[in-house]
Parts: structure tokens; sequence; C-alpha cells
């Protein structure tokens, strides 16, 4: 069975490779963005998967945060 790769929100229909966002190193978890950014280190890979929701949910909310500063 082939799983297809969906496309995100700004990228074209062709197919992409996809890392693992998700690294431990030094004892600590990381996560990347799709901006080339390296995100921690967290205790676990769970908060850093959870860390990762508040992430997105930051920059596309960005305009709409900043106005409430």
């Amino acid at each position: 069975m082939t799983e297809s790769i969906r496309a995100r929100q700004g990228e074209s229909k062709s197919r992409q490779f996809r890392t693992n966002r998700y690294f431990l190193q030094n004892n600590g978890w990381f996560f990347n963005t799709r901006e080339g950014h390296i995100k921690g280190p967290y205790t676990s890979r769970e908060q850093a998967e959870n860390n990762v929701s508040r992430y997105v949910y930051r920059q596309r909310n960005q305009d709409q945060l900043r106005s409430y500063s």
C-alpha cells in the first residue's frame, strides 16, 4: 500500500521529501522548523511535539498576537 503525502499550505502539489522533525541530542529533545531553525531543548519528545503545535499556532497568528501586545 502506498501512502500519499498531502501538500502543506503554501507548498506546491509535487511530492516533497520530509525528514523527521524531532531529534535527541545531548540528552535534550529538539525540533526543526520549516524555516530551518532548531527549537529546544525539551526534556522529552512529547514536550517537543507539544511545542511544535504551539510554535505553528504562533507562526500562523503572528499578526493577531502582536496586536494584543
